[in-house]
């Protein structure tokens, strides 16, 4: 069986980098989410490079220094992992479950996310938006990446590939590509889908 986790809001449970960025700039939520209400899914899904959009943004929100400086800066201040729930990944992969990572994410923060906070190391797969080309938000996301898994994993249909996420709106466009996606806002809603507490 695979066992797909979404990113942010199941595995991280960060509050956005822009409440951080509030405190310290004096610069709003509200103006901040301009950007991934106009931009950000561009970037998000590949077709163009974050770091050639952000610039006029980060006048507006009066960064003062680099573009990569304030990723770095994103970054760090958008991951709280849930080290909980890890652990269970962990039990899972031990009981030869595939466990496998999806997200919406532009690919510099992909990176980070795979690499630099070492979830190569837990997960067998990353599926991100941006190497897909569509939003977690288009049935085609999941069909791209039930085709993918399906050839890796030749005698898996999709009803065994299980989907949590915490947005209705992924979990509604899951289940129209055939996967069984679960909708969940508490670890015990995972646990208890395994017969764990």
């Amino acid at each position: 069986m695979i066992i797909i986790f979404d990113f942010d809001g199941i595995i991280n449970k960060a509050d956005y980098f822009s409440v951080q960025y509030e405190k310290d700039f004096g610069i709003s939520q509200a103006t901040i989410s301009e950007f991934f209400a106009q931009d950000f899914e561009k970037c998000a899904i590949g077709q163009t490079n974050i770091k050639t959009v952000l610039p006029p943004y980060l006048a507006k929100w009066k960064w003062p220094n680099s573009v990569e400086s304030f990723l770095a800066y994103w970054f760090k201040n958008d991951v709280k992992l849930d080290i909980e729930l890890l652990n269970f990944v962990e039990k899972l992969k031990k009981e030869a479950y595939y466990v496998v990572l999806a997200s919406q994410q532009e690919v510099y923060r992909r990176n980070y996310i795979w690499h630099k906070l070492s979830l190569n190391k837990k997960f067998d797969a990353f599926y991100c938006s941006c190497d897909v080309g569509y939003l977690k938000s288009d049935e085609r996301f999941y069909q791209k990446m039930l085709q993918d898994l399906q050839a890796k994993n030749k005698d898996i249909s999709e009803r065994s590939i299980i989907f949590f996420d915490d947005s209705p709106e992924f979990v509604a466009a899951a289940k129209k590509s055939g996967i069984a996606a679960y909708l969940i806002k508490e670890n015990k809603e995972i646990f208890a889908f395994f017969g764990k507490k």
